[in-house]
């Protein structure tokens, strides 16, 4: 059975081309650095000073960028998502399943091994379940 996976190609977001003056490196440094202290402390533990200190972008571009705090996490949170699935998906057809059935437990024997990573464990499993205002942004 010949198994494939279009999920998010077509959810991809571009951003452009970087400008001049550096917002799109901007932002992708500030998604970047606000995901590796949202997985290493956890999103209530992160100052919003933290996570401008660490991109190097100041907080009136951050909240320019992704609206506050919560935004540049569903931003994190939908990055992880989106590599999650990628790499799952890209060993579910590689494993070359022989039916469905046999595609979905490999699926979910994959999900299982990669919600050990600590930054799954964080920002999925704990952080993005736990806040209220981050799942009614991601519902509307």
């Amino acid at each position: 059975m010949k198994v494939t996976c279009s999920l998010y190609e077509s959810q991809r977001r571009s951003c452009g081309a970087p400008d001049p003056g550096g917002t799109h490196r901007g932002h992708q440094g500030a998604a970047a650095r606000g995901g590796q202290l949202f997985a290493a402390d956890g999103y209530a533990a992160v100052p919003t000073q933290a996570i401008v200190d660490a991109a190097g972008v100041t907080r009136g571009a951050l909240y320019h960028q992704f609206g506050d705090k919560s935004g540049l996490f569903a931003e994190v949170y939908e990055d992880v998502e989106r590599e999650l699935v990628t790499r799952i998906s890209a060993r579910i057809v590689a494993a070359e399943p022989v039916d469905q059935l046999a595609a979905m437990r490999t699926g979910a024997r994959l999900f299982l091994a990669e919600c050990s990573a600590p930054d799954v464990q964080r920002i999925v499993l704990i952080d993005a379940p736990g806040h209220a205002e981050f799942l009614r942004n991601m519902i509307t």
